[in-house]
């Protein structure tokens, strides 16, 4: 299972592990993915992804880091809303 989460970052499973996968592009402008690390669990990877994001955003007072924060959880939760749509769709 893939798991595109936005335009950097996705969600890779084999049989044991939730792998947080972040996209690279090289000077030959060819891009490639690298594993960030691996995770037991899917929420755990979530995690990971969220502490990630925010750590990419430029917040210099707490509102922005709670603006932030806020993003992060918005763009989550409407994931989970489409993978679940997916799931119903395919008959899950």
């Amino acid at each position: 299972m893939v798991i595109r989460l936005d335009d950097v970052y996705s969600i890779e499973s084999d049989t044991y592990t939730y792998n947080l996968k972040r996209k690279r592009t090289k000077d030959n402008a060819k891009t490639s993915s690298y594993d960030v690390n691996y995770y037991p669990t899917l929420a755990s990877a979530l995690d990971a992804y969220a502490n990630a994001a925010l750590k990419e955003m430029d917040a210099e007072s707490l509102a922005e880091l709670i603006a932030n924060v806020k993003a992060v959880q918005n763009k989550l939760e409407q994931k989970c809303i489409e993978l679940a749509e997916k799931l119903k769709n395919a008959g899950a």
